[in-house]
């Protein structure tokens, strides 16, 4: 019996050596942002703290394609940034090409988005948001935080 064991004990010691992703750490998807939103006059945040004019639940990060709407979670974190408390996380998986911002006063913004995703051996599918433009504008995060002026 010991002599049968044997060899799939040393087979089964052999492909779990030979595995190539078993200690690797993946990369995570970059498929998110964090918002704040400032006072374009005196740069208070306009969603937390005694300044606050909305309350993030109000916020509606949403797409169109084809007629139907698709609505992008949100959260309040605190994102890794010395300093800042709070800021609204916002996951557009899947990430589009076009998605919007409405305000409870009505007010539109319009994010366009370019991605990439590629697949990989160990980890998956991988999507990294690549450039990321706020009504025509580019727009890049300053430590990973996008701040629109209202």
């Amino acid at each position: 019996m010991k002599k049968t064991i044997l060899p799939f004990a040393l087979l089964a010691l052999s492909l779990i050596a030979c595995d190539p992703c078993r200690n690797l750490d993946c990369l995570a998807s970059t498929d998110y942002r964090f918002f704040r939103l400032v006072s374009a006059t005196g740069g208070q945040d306009l969603l937390f703290g005694n300044s606050r004019l909305y309350r993030p639940e109000e916020l509606k990060f949403y797409s169109v394609a084809n007629g139907d709407t698709t609505y992008y979670p949100q959260r309040a974190e605190k994102p890794y940034v010395p300093g800042m408390d709070s800021a609204l996380f916002v996951s557009f998986r899947p990430v589009p090409a076009t998605a919007y911002l409405r305000l409870p006063n009505g007010d539109v913004d319009t994010f366009a988005i370019s991605s990439r995703s590629y697949n990989t051996r160990c980890c998956g599918q991988i999507t990294e948001i690549t450039d990321f433009r706020i009504n025509g504008l580019n727009s890049q995060p300053v430590q990973g935080v996008q701040t629109l002026q209202k």
